[in-house]
This record gives C-alpha cells, structure tokens and sequence, in this order.
C-alpha cells in the first residue's frame, strides 16, 4: 500500500525524520526522566528530597508524579508516532499537544520543585528555554502540516 506522501507535491524530510527517529528520542528521553524520578521518590537516590522545607515526603510525592506524567508522555510520544505514520486524522493535533504537554510538565516541575526546596516559586532557565522551544515547535509544526492537510483526512473508502 502507497503512502499519501509518495503522492504529495511538498516535501516530507520533516515529517519521516518525526516518524523515523525525533519521536523515538523524545521517547526514550521521557522514559529515562519519568524512571530516574520514580527511582528518586522510591529510593532516594540523589539525597534531594531531605532538601524540601516541606519535608521529604513531599518530595517525593513530587517525584512520583511527574515520574508518572513523563512515562504518561513516552507513550504518548509513541502513540504520536505511529499516527503521524499513518497519516492518521489526528496525528498532527497529537503531535502539538505532545509538544505543549512535555515543555508545560516541565515547567510545571521546575516551579514546585523550587516551591518545595526553596519556599518560593521561581523557573528555571532550562525549564523557561524548553518551554519556548516547545511554543515554537508547536507554531512550526502547525505551519508545517497545514499546508500538508490533504494527507491527513479519513479515507472515503
């Protein structure tokens, strides 16, 4: 079976490196962060949580979460992937809320893990530049699969 983009007059470099290795890595990365910090809240392994005014519990309450929220977001990322594949109807749409998702989580992280170490919120540079990254990815990859809709819609057969 052909593929709608062997038919498609724009340009796809783009969308095959999504499919074929980008939303693998992001995978792979939310699998590491979301296992590194359901480790933390287990076992404690970086020493941080007795940094929290609130106590240690809630560090790791803190980490259990969102080590949950980044496993959620690897299959996501997965999940994305094969539907951009596809040329599903909401790969596209899938793609912008994983992207949103993941820079809005880490924003989200930074300024609790702040609130609990330090009492007060504030956001990190990284947290703030990935973040902005993720808003213009967003914007690009909107203009991006717009102007390749046509590829995207249900068969009519």
């Amino acid at each position: 079976m052909e593929s709608p983009a062997s038919h498609s007059s724009v340009p796809m470099k783009w969308h095959k490196a999504l499919t074929w290795v980008l939303l693998f890595l992001s995978a792979l990365y939310f699998i590491w962060n979301g296992v590194l910090l359901l480790l933390d809240a287990a076992f404690d392994l970086s020493g941080m949580t007795d940094l929290f005014q609130a106590g240690p519990s809630a560090g790791r309450l803190l980490f259990l979460v969102f080590g949950l929220i980044y496993l959620g977001l690897a299959l996501l990322s997965v999940h994305t992937r094969f539907q951009l594949a596809q040329f599903a109807p909401n790969g596209p749409t899938l793609l912008g809320t994983l992207l949103l998702t993941g820079s809005i989580a880490t924003l989200v992280f930074s300024a609790a893990f702040s609130k609990l170490a330090e009492g007060t919120i504030h956001f990190s540079l990284k947290a703030l530049c990935i973040l902005a990254v993720g808003i213009v990815l967003f914007i690009l990859n909107r203009i991006y699969y717009n102007k390749r809709a046509d590829l995207f819609c249900e068969d009519e057969e």
